[in-house]
Formats: C-alpha cells, sequence, structure tokens
C-alpha cells in the first residue's frame, strides 16, 4: 500500500473513531431523535410503514409515491435499511453516523487538496479539522436531519471533481458526477440537488472569472458533464422518477409556498439584526429552550461552522487570494453568506422568485452546505498563521477582529461567571439578580401590581425574570461552562497583536482546541435524547385507537392577559421545573391530522381550506398552518374523523363540542363529541357536484354519504353489520355482513390506486365525502380486503435495475481502453489546461 493510501486510510480510521468517542452517549442508548425536523425525518419510514406507499397518519391521508426519493419515497434507499435492521432506532441512528462520517470523510478529501503544506505537518491535523463539520452549531438541522448531511458529503467533492474536469476532462468524472448527483438524491432531497446544481453555478462562474479560459469549449464541456449527469441520474434512479410521472398523471399535487401578500411583513429591522447578530458567534444557550421576551438575544446562530469563523472571514475579505482554491472558497462562502441567508432571510421576494423558479423551498439552508468551504478557510487561515506580517496586514481588518473580540470575550465571560455561579451557588445569583432587577425597576418608576392596560407592572416583570432564570438554570451544566470558557480562550488572542503571535507558534494544536470547542458545544447545547416517544411515556397501547386522528392545536394567543399564574402555567410544572420544548408530540399513537406535510393533492388542499376557512375567515393560507393550528371546529373537520384535538397548553372558549378528556404534565387532550367515525355504512347517500357544494351544506348529517357519482343510488335495506379486522398503511380488512347492498365510508382520502375485493371479485372504490373514499358493498356475508395497489409503479425498478447493469458495463468498457477516450474527449474541447499567469 502507497503512502498516500494508507494515510487516507489514517483518516478514516481516526474520524471514524473520534466520531464515536464524540457521541459516546449512542453507545449508551440515546439517539438523535431531538427536534420535530428530526422525528419528522425519522417518522416517514416508521413501523406501521410497509413500504406500501400509502400514509393515512399524514394530513387526510397521502401517497408517498409523489415526493423526495429520500425522505418519502416507499422504496428509498432508508426503507430498505429500515426492513434489514429490527430497531427502526438503531436503523436511523447508524444511517446518520454514516452519513456523518461520509461528510468528514469528503471534507478531508477537499482539505487534503487545498491544504498540502498542513497535511505534511501532521497527518492527524486534517481529520480532525474536518470533524467540523459534524459538530457544527448547525447540527440540530443537519447532524440530526439525516437528509440535509447529503449536503456536505456532497459538495466537497462536487468542487474537487469540477476543478479536476475544467482542467482536464476525462470520462470517469462524468460517471462520478452522475454518481454523486444521484446520492444527493437519493439519500438527501430534491432540494438537495437544487442546492449543488446552484454551487456549481457558482463555482463555474468563479473558475471562469480566475483563468478566462475559451469560452465555447468551455461551455461545451459543462454541457456535455450536465447533460450525462443528468441523463443517468434519471435512468438510475427511475423507480422514482418513473412513479412521479404516474402520480403527476392521475393526480395534481401543490407544495405550499410562500404568497405575495405575506412578504412584505416578513420585512423587519429585527430580522436584519439577527442576521448580523448571527454572523459572529456560535451559541449561548441549549436550543431546547425557550426563554420569555429574549428569543432574539439567546437564538443559537447556524451561519458560524468554529466561533473561530468570523474572525477568518474578516481576515480573507481584507485579503489578497494566493491561489485558486483560496479565491474560490472564499467568494462561494462570501456569495452564500450574502445571498442566500441575508437575501433569501431577510428580502423574502428573492425567496419567492427562487421558490417558483425551483418548484420548492429550503433555499434558506444553504449555510449547512457552507460550513464546508468555511471550514476550507480556517484551514488557509491556520496555514498562513507562519507569516506574522500576512496576519496583521491589514489594519481595517485587525481592527474589525479586535472589536469582535472584546464583544465576544464580554458576553462569554459574563455567561461563564452566570453559569458557574448557577452551579455552585444558585440562590445567590437567583436572590441577587432579582434584587438588582427589583431596583432598576423601582428608579424606572414602574409600580407594583401585574398590569393594567397595555403597560407592564413591576411584579410581572419580576416573575418573568424569575422564571427564565429557571430556564437558564435548567440547561446549565459543566460542558456549557467549559464550552463557555473555551470560546473565550479562543477569541482573547485576537485582541492584541502580540497575544495572536504567541497563539501563532501553538498553531498545530490550534485545530485540536477548535474540535474540543466543537465537541463542547454540541454536548452542552445540542445534547442527544434519552427520553422515550412522549405518548408512549403517559399512555398505554389501549388509550387509543390506530384509527382516531388526532390534531394539534397552537396555543391561545388572547389568553395573554399578564396574568401571574398563567404565566407559570405556561412555563412551568406544578412543582416549579421547567417545561420543556416538546419534541415528538407530531407522532401521535393514531392518525395525525398535523403531521408534517411538504406536497399534499389540490383536492386534499381545498377540503382543508374549506373545513378551517368556510365562514370566510382565513384562518389557514397553507396546509402546513394545521401543523400548529388554530382552535376551531367545523363540520368538514368533524366529518374527516378527527377524533381528538391536543395542545401544549389549557385551551381556552372550547367549541361546545369539544370536552376536556384527559391532561399530562405536557398535554392537554380534548376529545370531539361531533367526530364521525373513522369508517361506517352509510345509512342514506346524497349526490353533490364538488367541495364546495359540500362546504355549502349548513348541516352535514352524519352517518350519511355524499358523493359525486350520480347514477349510483344505493338505499339499505334490512340489517347490516361491518368490524375492521386489520388496519395498516395501505391495507384494511373488514367483516361484512348486509341484507342488501351498502356502501361503506373510509374517512381516509380516494386515490385511484386503490382497490378492494371481497373474494370472489372486485369492488367498485369511489370518491365520498369529499376527498375520502367508499366501497360499495354488494349483500351478502364475507371479508372485505381493501389495499393501495402499487403495480403501477413497479416498471420503474425494472427500468432502474437495466439502467445500472448499462452503465456500470460501460464504465467497464472505458477503463480497458481510458486513454483511447480520455483523448478523445479532449480533442473535442481542445486546448491545454487553462491557468493562470498574470498574477492576482
Amino acid at each position: 500500500m502507497d503512502t498516500d493510501r494508507r494515510q487516507d486510510l489514517i483518516a478514516g480510521l481516526t474520524i471514524l473513531i473520534l466520531l464515536f468517542v464524540c457521541y459516546y452517549q449512542i453507545l449508551l442508548k440515546a439517539d438523535f431523535l431531538t427536534t420535530c425536523d428530526c422525528v419528522y425525518s425519522y417518522d416517514n419510514a416508521n413501523e406501521t410503514a410497509k413500504g406500501n406507499g400509502w400514509r393515512p397518519d399524514k394530513a387526510w391521508g397521502i401517497s408517498f409515491f409523489y415526493g423526495d426519493p429520500a425522505v418519502h419515497h416507499p422504496w428509498s434507499i432508508f426503507s430498505l435499511l429500515l426492513r434489514l435492521v429490527p430497531s427502526h432506532k438503531i436503523a436511523y441512528t447508524a444511517a446518520i453516523l454514516f452519513l456523518l462520517f461520509l461528510a468528514a470523510f469528503s471534507n478531508y478529501c477537499l482539505l487534503k487538496k487545498l491544504l498540502p503544506d498542513l497535511n505534511k505537518l501532521n497527518w492527524m491535523i486534517l481529520p480532525m479539522l474536518s470533524l467540523l463539520v459534524v459538530f457544527t452549531p448547525g447540527q440540530m438541522k443537519y447532524s440530526n436531519d439525516r437528509i440535509w448531511t447529503a449536503l456536505s458529503i456532497c459538495a466537497p467533492l462536487l468542487i474537487i471533481l469540477l476543478h479536476d474536469y475544467l482542467q482536464k476532462p476525462k470520462f470517469t468524472h462524468l460517471f462520478y458526477c452522475s454518481i454523486l448527483f444521484w446520492f444527493s438524491f437519493f439519500t438527501g432531497s430534491y432540494v438537495c440537488i437544487n442546492q449543488l446544481a446552484v454551487l456549481e453555478l457558482i463555482f463555474i462562474v468563479i473558475y471562469y472569472l480566475y483563468y478566462k479560459p475559451s469560452l465555447k469549449p468551455f461551455l461545451l464541456k459543462i454541457a456535455a458533464l450536465n447533460i450525462f449527469t443528468l441523463f443517468w441520474l434519471i435512468l438510475l434512479g427511475s423507480w422514482t422518477f418513473y412513479s412521479l410521472i404516474v402520480e403527476h398523471s392521475i393526480m395534481d399535487y401543490e407544495r405550499p409556498i410562500t404568497r405575495w401578500s405575506s412578504l412584505l411583513t416578513n420585512i423587519a429591522m429585527s430580522n436584519i439584526l439577527a442576521f448580523a447578530t448571527d454572523l459572529f458567534h456560535t451559541g449561548w444557550f441549549q436550543e431546547s429552550k425557550s426563554f420569555i421576551g429574549l428569543e432574539f438575544f439567546l437564538k443559537n446562530s447556524w451561519r458560524n461552522c468554529s466561533i473561530i469563523f468570523p474572525f477568518v472571514m474578516i481576515y480573507f475579505v481584507f485579503k489578497k487570494s494566493n491561489d485558486f482554491w483560496e479565491y474560490s472558497v472564499k467568494w462561494i462562502t462570501i456569495f452564500i453568506t450574502v445571498f442566500f441567508t441575508l437575501a433569501i432571510d431577510n428580502l423574502p421576494f428573492i425567496g419567492y422568485i427562487l421558490e417558483r423558479i425551483f418548484k420548492g423551498y429550503g433555499f434558506n439552508k444553504y449555510y449547512l452546505m457552507n460550513y464546508t468551504f468555511q471550514i476550507a478557510l480556517i484551514g488557509i487561515f491556520i496555514s498562513n498563521l507562519n507569516d506574522k506580517n500576512n496576519i496583521t496586514a491589514s489594519r481595517t481588518g485587525r481592527f474589525l477582529q479586535r472589536i469582535l473580540a472584546v464583544v465576544l470575550v464580554i458576553v462569554y465571560l459574563t455567561l461563564t461567571i452566570a453559569s458557574i455561579l448557577i452551579l455552585t451557588n444558585y440562590d445567590f445569583f437567583f436572590n441577587y439578580t432579582l434584587r438588582i432587577a427589583d431596583r432598576c425597576f423601582t428608579s424606572m418608576n414602574i409600580p407594583s401590581g401585574v398590569a393594567s392596560g397595555n403597560g407592564y407592572f413591576k411584579d410581572y416583570l419580576l416573575e418573568i425574570i424569575r422564571i427564565n432564570i429557571k430556564i437558564f438554570k435548567s440547561g446549565i451544566n459543566w460542558n456549557a461552562t467549559l464550552y463557555y470558557l473555551l470560546t473565550i480562550i479562543i477569541v482573547l488572542p485576537f485582541i492584541k497583536d502580540k497575544w495572536l503571535f504567541k497563539a501563532i507558534k501553538i498553531r498545530k494544536y490550534l485545530i485540536v482546541i477548535l474540535l474540543l470547542h466543537a465537541i463542547l458545544l454540541s454536548w452542552s447545547l445540542y445534547p442527544l435524547n434519552r427520553d422515550n416517544h412522549y405518548w408512549k411515556n403517559d399512555f398505554d397501547s389501549n388509550t387509543f385507537k390506530p384509527t382516531d386522528r388526532f390534531y394539534f392545536v397552537r396555543e391561545d394567543k388572547s389568553k395573554f392577559n399578564r396574568d401571574i399564574n398563567i404565566l407559570k402555567k405556561d412555563w412551568l410544572y406544578e412543582n416549579g421545573d421547567v417545561k420543556e420544548k416538546m419534541r415528538d408530540f407530531l407522532l401521535t399513537p393514531g392518525l395525525c391530522l398535523s403531521s408534517n406535510v411538504s406536497i399534499i393533492s389540490s383536492d386534499t388542499r381545498a377540503f382543508s381550506f374549506l373545513a378551517f376557512n368556510n365562514d370566510g375567515k382565513e384562518r389557514i393560507k397553507e396546509f402546513r398552518d394545521v401543523e400548529s393550528g388554530p382552535l376551531y371546529s367545523s363540520g368538514l373537520l368533524d366529518l374527516g374523523a378527527v377524533t381528538y384535538y391536543y395542545s401544549l397548553t389549557e385551551l381556552y372558549n372550547l367549541p361546545v363540542n369539544l370536552t376536556f378528556y384527559k391532561s399530562t404534565k405536557d398535554i392537554y387532550i380534548y376529545r370531539n363529541l361531533s367526530a364521525w367515525p373513522y369508517y361506517y355504512l352509510a345509512d342514506v347517500t346524497q349526490t353533490i357536484d364538488s367541495l364546495s357544494d359540500l362546504a355549502s351544506i349548513k348541516s352535514l348529517r352524519k352517518g350519511a354519504a355524499y358523493i359525486y357519482d350520480k347514477n349510483l343510488q344505493i338505499a339499505p335495506k334490512g340489517k347490516s353489520y361491518i368490524n375492521m379486522t386489520l388496519f395498516s398503511f395501505g391495507k384494511m380488512e373488514f367483516d361484512y355482513s348486509g341484507e342488501s347492498e351498502n356502501l361503506l365510508i373510509v374517512a381516509d382520502a380516494w386515490h385511484p390506486f386503490w382497490r378492494a375485493s371481497n373474494g370472489s371479485g372486485d369492488l367498485k372504490v369511489i370518491r365520498a365525502n369529499g376527498i375520502f373514499k367508499g366501497v360499495v358493498l354488494p349483500k351478502g356475508s364475507y371479508a372485505v380486503r381493501l389495499f393501495f395497489d402499487t403495480s403501477p409503479y413497479v416498471p420503474g425498478i425494472y427500468i432502474a435495475i437495466a439502467s445500472w447493469f448499462i452503465f456500470l458495463a460501460i464504465w467497464i468498457v472505458y477503463y480497458k481502453r481510458p486513454q483511447k477516450f480520455d483523448n478523445m474527449l479532449n480533442r473535442t474541447f481542445g486546448g491545454q489546461p487553462p491557468h493562470r499567469v498574470n498574477g492576482q
């Protein structure tokens, strides 16, 4: 084995060992399910989804053959993993660890190409530096949410591949690029493809501006690469693309997008200030905590891969680049930071335009991909630390670094002192802080009392401070204290030149310090999950039926009347402990109307709008508003079998049909007395022409069936009986007995691929009750089987298998005579590799 391969093997083993050491809690049965978004990713392939593609627990029921291949598709790679591993929790955790390893190693490959000097200094430096991409301040949305990791795996490999291809194209580059985009799509999402495509465009522009190659062959190279990649991406992933085409041909789907009317309301000075603040720190406090009135000040930054990066960025802004790689990663970072964070987050009309161009969203997630290039800049900066004059060349840059360092030292020193006092003498800290606050309010002439009109009184403000102190205490540990302290140590040398010069002497240890700082950030601000699924903690398996439909209601804003007792009840338990942010309340034991849904059928969307806005008031603007929806009751919600409402806080001014059912320390549950059953035999049928006809009926008759087929008239006579014997995602079975023809109604959305049979023949499945389905049952006694037919999607699997054989065969043929094919490719594009001859 040559030295280079041996070095890569050692680097891979180093990354793997450090990954398990830093995530040691995984070995103690912790996991990554720490936020609702992560639960969403896990939930898309949970124990009850047997790969049939139909999810009744999403919205009113939805086909998962339309959507992102790694997030939704029932035949995804991740779904296959879940079938192979008995424990879905273990499978999810293993998938994240594997992807994080690939992310760190692919970043190592980029750093090795960019930083040969650091690589020669010590082989261990680059693997440790590459691990910064794992322990980032954005790991709640990056590490713990599997689909976004694909960006940090593919981004560094893509720019290496593009650079080598544009310098001297080879057919291997075409194959590698196809595999790279395929991997991004089928382990990530459609948005990952969008972002990699934009990264490719940015890199190509930067490459052209730097080298000034001949335009025609340059464009031909790019066209050939992208046509080849797109062609094979579609064929190799045709099991998904074929199902997308099939679904698109039979159903209309919509994705929630921003509307012009809401754009101006999103532009605020607070957003600009929050963005500016985010650029200069990494994090203050645990992401799982929420403070009263202090969300802006204690909001963690996801913009920076490390606390040192703001200083590095200031250095490079005022410095001319020495070579192409420094030039490219610098301008990629600047462009992504300025445009895809400042512009999209704070100038929403830009995001609105991009949503319509790319038919998607998620453009504000570019900072996750940006970590790769930030880490590269940090590596280049550390390489330059051997030149004192270079580091302090820009007076303006050093001045900005000093100012930032002073501010951060003050802030993190305050946090360090506060955390030490809380851990060692909490009573003193608590009482002393309240005394200072009381004196401040007295000097400001704020009167005693709770509240009056629109003003705040002293007692109420002091109660807010008491609660916030308790919240702060609940998230503080010695890991956090060490994290604050190490932040000061890293930032402090930038205040004075002589301190910075002393730090230069230990530059090979700086990466160790940065990695330790990142790990402490992970342990203190983003601890792993040790809790069980919430509903499993407080309810046994017999409390609810699997066909109960749940609706999550947001807190009632009208109750904020500055009542101290209500304030305490919302933020504290009865024993005074702090309430945590709920993690997995969307994973209900039954069907959840409020589940995360990115794409939904047009009919379902229209039904939801009518269910919530049928009286002329706009309670929801998009279906995703139902994820945390308003407290509202309507006939259509009742017809949709919404059995339970639940909320994190007590609900006030309940509709007459809602009654309190049960509460735990975290959730209040209310039963809907007007809810229709999930399935029933209709006692009468009524014909309607559209959804609006259904919504216009003032009093829907419970037990009736509203159908669109005027030729179908069912008038049941005599005795009839039906009982569900099996319920799973995509399949239901019933025992039925009837003396006449009946219509079975199921409050699960209709789709053309739903089939029904009674053992002796097929039964007719129709659309009923607006968007739901009905089955026409002949008289007799038999078992009814209702199932979602996946056979129309199967041809896509055969196309994909054949495409992989052809793709690999072409690759093998190429490897037999690579020089011949590569020479032909270079003759086609002509010219020598471009090079910079005139300096910067």
